[in-house]
């Protein structure tokens, strides 16, 4: 098994959305904090860049797959965003869990995975 770079796909995923909702970065502010921000903002919730508009991007044993040699990076994201792993997990059957924890990685590496395609591409 290969171990799954979030990052890279993170990147990826940006650059698809912002080529099939045709978006032009510089749109998003007059600098490149600006839009990192604005962007940002836009990308959250989206399914198919987070995971976090409702899970469908990955099936459950793809996001399995992607957290098994992440738990490192994992065990950062729950940390910062609070997520408590012995309580918070009863709240989801475990066909979610490992959806909503891949969604957690996710969220947690958009800003610089963000930052990486809008500094690439701002030119």
């Amino acid at each position: 098994m290969t171990k799954y770079n979030y990052e890279d796909a993170l990147y990826d995923d940006i650059a698809d959305y912002v080529r099939d909702n045709k978006i032009n970065i510089h749109d998003y502010g007059e600098d490149q904090d600006a839009a990192l921000e604005n962007l940002e903002e836009e990308l959250w919730d989206q399914d198919c860049v987070t995971g976090n508009g409702g899970y469908g991007y990955a099936t459950t044993d793809e996001c399995e797959e992607f957290l098994c040699h992440n738990l490192s990076i994992l065990s950062e994201a729950t940390h910062d965003f609070g997520f408590d792993l012995t309580t918070q997990t009863t709240k989801y059957s475990i066909e979610e869990l490992p959806k909503v924890l891949d969604s957690i990685v996710r969220c947690y590496l958009l800003d610089g995975a963000l930052w990486k395609y809008i500094t690439d591409n701002w030119g």
